[in-house]
């Protein structure tokens, strides 16, 4: 009984992430629709099995928020252009069909709020700014290379999270992360029921050595 409203037309977007940071984002979402009184993308996908990992990587995937991130900026600087406030894409639906006999459906929705958004446009600028540092490096650029790693040092020394992002392509590899929901939610009350690792002889060294 829940249905949604094709809106029929494809949404391009070419936006810089941030502002005045030199990194642009580029592409193309096809599928947007108006849901629950909002505005959402929806993916379709093909699945071998129906294995809710599948769809647990959606709450923290990173082009997913990227997709939502290019939309939004794009469609609030088309709508400022014409005086109107800005638009806000809620997130998105991922529409699934299970390839078994019989086939098998299966939908999620996932949001990302505001404060996601602004994580994704610094983590983002912080790895697009490290790959150009590499980038003057070959090229023996040292007057790039030392203005990109003298930003990213003025942008990663506000919060160690900036400089060191989270790496969802590792959330299920082995097994589900033990720290998962934390990154997904991080509170100082979610913090507590992880256990502290104990201090071993490597530590030891590395204070000595300090």
């Amino acid at each position: 009984g829940q249905l949604w409203k094709p809106l029929g037309q494809e949404l391009k977007f070419c936006v810089e992430v941030g502002e005045e940071t030199g990194v642009f984002l580029v592409g193309r979402i096809d599928n947007l629709v108006t849901f629950m009184n909002a505005l959402w993308l929806v993916d379709y996908k093909t699945m071998g099995r129906l294995d809710m990992r599948d769809f647990l990587k959606y709450e923290l995937d990173v082009q997913l928020t990227a997709y939502i991130y290019g939309g939004t900026k794009q469609l609030s600087l088309d709508a400022r252009e014409r005086g109107e406030p800005p638009v806000i894409i809620r997130g998105a639906i991922i529409d699934g069909m299970v390839k078994t006999d019989p086939p098998q459906f299966h939908r999620e929705m996932y949001t990302r709020t505001i404060e996601d958004l602004r994580q994704f446009e610094v983590e983002f600028v912080m790895k697009a700014w490290e790959m150009a540092s590499k980038h003057a490096m070959v090229r023996k650029d040292k007057a790039s290379y030392d203005y990109y790693v003298e930003r990213m040092y003025a942008l990663g020394s506000t919060d160690w999270k900036i400089a060191f992002p989270m790496n969802t392509q590792h959330c299920f590899r082995y097994r589900t992360c033990t720290h998962r929901d934390l990154c997904a939610k991080d509170t100082e009350v979610r913090r507590v029921a992880f256990t502290q690792r104990r201090k071993d002889y490597v530590d030891e060294a590395v204070e000595k050595s300090s």
